[in-house]
């Protein structure tokens, strides 16, 4: 949706994410595994098409700050956007107050196109973070695959049988034998 509506508006498309994981950086990650560590999000990101990956150091000064703000500072005032594409139950700033509903009056305002994203289903099943984090922790990579829409993906070096991630949130699927397929990326 996101390429359609930049491709529509005759725009970049641009996503924001946050470094770290904002429920890391607010304490409240225990046994919370990432599905994507930042290098891994950026690559499926620019494989989707997606121009330009904006990655938002998540402080308590950011945190502290009213998701109007944030909208009207960071997207529209350094970012020139001109439209956002929320998920359907999508939260953001202080308070968890910056939703679909609470965004409208600022779209008609800072004069963005705002569009809301439904759940989505894969094979009739609801896809989140929580259902896709459930299966991988059941062993479960192929249904993992089948919700994320690819392959599960661990960056990291090997050696010796052991891949050593650099990230230590990453979540991993329990030990047991699975079928993979190793790519040699580059030094760089």
């Amino acid at each position: 949706r996101v390429k359609q509506l930049a491709t529509r508006l005759k725009a970049r498309s641009v996503v924001v994410t946050f470094e770290p994981h904002p429920r890391i950086a607010m304490g409240r990650a225990e046994g919370m595994g990432l599905l994507t560590t930042i290098e891994e999000r950026a690559a499926l990101l620019a494989e989707a098409g997606i121009d330009y990956v904006v990655v938002a150091r998540f402080d308590e000064k950011f945190r502290s700050q009213t998701f109007e703000d944030f909208v009207r500072e960071s997207l529209v005032g350094k970012l020139s956007m001109r439209g956002l594409v929320v998920g359907y139950n999508h939260r953001l700033g202080r308070g968890n107050e910056g939703r679909y509903e609470t965004l409208l009056p600022i779209a008609e305002d800072c004069i963005f196109e705002l569009e809301r994203v439904e759940q989505y289903l894969a094979t009739g099943a609801k896809v989140s973070s929580t259902v896709v984090r459930a299966e991988l922790n059941k062993g479960n990579v192929c249904r993992a695959a089948e919700l994320l829409g690819h392959p599960y993906i661990i960056y990291g070096i090997a050696n010796e049988g052991k891949i050593e991630l650099t990230n230590e949130h990453k979540l991993l699927p329990p030990d047991g034998i699975y079928r993979a397929t190793v790519s040699r990326g580059t030094d760089s």
